[in-house]
């Protein structure tokens, strides 16, 4: 069944040609990953989709009283709202659901149009089912958990969580809410590994609808059915079927097709100038002869000049047919690499951890940090959520001061 369809899009910003002619078609199951360079458009698209901003040419199509929801980049909440309010308002239409069920089965217990009662009791029963209605408290459960949320009150403010926090937040209401389409921004960037390979799990099995925005090529391989790739160049989008890697080889296979098209055609029409160029020039029209004795020569060579004039007729025809459906050559998008030589370490040990610790108030966010770098080592720093990684970067970086310890 399909969710989404986007025909002929056109968008501009001011005399700037943000997207054209972009078409696509999202299905019930489907996953698809928005590709493109920074800037190309793709969370334009998105508000597009969302009714957040206007086209100025094209359609887009919902399904009729589908429910779409969008998690941004980053979350920010409404003053002094808490996680349990924000979550609530955002299972708005499954409460209503679950309201309306309240009311038919009532209804149904008082008699009345049992036919037309029962009819929509199914359909709405089976909406609510789909959405997740029926294991919603043990949904809450597993996705607060998997999301490293537990430690999280209902009654906890919203602003007084970090960003990375209310972001997790977010993304949490949304499947809980489990929309007909769900577009999510970056969802992986306040994820830690645990978090990760947990939301790609939940993901792979999502009964509906997904449109990613993600620059996760890991992510993308493990979850998406296709890619939608926004061109930086002509601006509009093509449909790739697979994942990421399957999308890099079809994108090439289709590069090269068109680089051959084109040069074939550049050959055949550089033939066809060069035959009319030699078949003009290398035969002269017959002067008529005075002399009678001339007449046989003569009507031989009008002869040959028709065919030749015939020919030369025809390789134009062919030209200007050729010329009226030119192909563009196929544009690459060239990257540029900078390679600068690192200035020379005068110490073979840059950088020295002893006994750091650091604590907010009662909190103790990490203790006995010892570690040695060496010149040309180039290290991972990795720790769960909250594990103190920006804390301790700041502090090597002379942003803070550690509690206790030196480096």
């Amino acid at each position: 069944m399909q969710i989404l369809r986007v025909s002929q899009l056109q968008k501009y910003y001011g005399a700037k040609l943000i997207l054209d002619e972009v078409s696509l078609g999202l299905n019930r199951g489907d996953r698809a990953a928005l590709v493109g360079e920074n800037g190309v458009g793709k969370s334009t698209l998105a508000r597009l989709i969302l009714r957040q901003e206007a086209a100025e040419r094209g359609d887009i199509w919902l399904l009729p009283d589908a429910q779409v929801a969008y998690l941004p980049q980053e979350v920010r909440a409404p003053a002094r709202q808490t996680v349990g309010n924000y979550i609530e308002a955002r299972l708005g239409e499954l409460h209503k659901l679950r309201d309306r069920l309240h009311e038919l089965e009532e209804r149904m217990g008082e008699g009345g149009d049992l036919d037309a009662l029962l009819d929509e009791y199914g359909r709405l029963q089976e909406r609510f089912e789909a959405r997740g209605g029926y294991t919603l408290d043990s949904r809450i459960e597993q996705i607060f958990a998997g999301l490293s949320l537990q430690h999280i009150q209902p009654e906890r403010s919203m602003r007084s969580l970090s960003g990375g926090e209310q972001t997790r937040v977010g993304l949490a209401a949304l499947l809980l809410a489990a929309p007909d389409l769900l577009i999510l921004d970056e969802p992986t960037n306040h994820l830690d590994f645990a978090g990760l390979a947990w939301l790609e799990d939940y993901l792979s099995a999502y009964p509906h609808a997904l449109l990613m925005i993600t620059h996760d090529r890991r992510f993308i391989n493990r979850l998406a059915t296709c890619i939608l790739d926004l061109s930086a160049v002509t601006r509009s989008l093509t449909t790739y079927h697979g994942n990421y890697d399957d999308y890099l080889a079809q994108r090439q296979a289709q590069y090269e097709s068109q680089v051959d098209a084109y040069h074939a055609q550049l050959n055949q029409m550089k033939a066809l100038r060069t035959r009319i160029k030699k078949e003009t020039h290398g035969h002269r029209r017959p002067k008529r002869p005075d002399d009678g004795d001339k007449w046989i020569k003569f009507t031989a060579e009008q002869q040959v000049a028709r065919t030749v004039g015939k020919a030369v007729r025809s390789a134009k025809t062919q030209l200007q047919q050729l010329e009226a459906k030119a192909l563009e050559n196929p544009r690459h998008v060239w990257h540029i690499e900078f390679d600068f030589d690192p200035l020379p370490l005068a110490s073979q040990e840059p950088l020295r951890l002893d006994e750091l610790a650091l604590r907010f108030g009662s909190l103790q966010l990490f203790a006995g940090a010892n570690a040695v770098l060496l010149k040309g080592e180039r290290v991972a720093l990795f720790a769960p959520i909250g594990g103190g990684k920006t804390s301790l970067l700041r502090i090597i970086a002379g942003e803070m001061k550690p509690s206790q310890g030196s480096f």
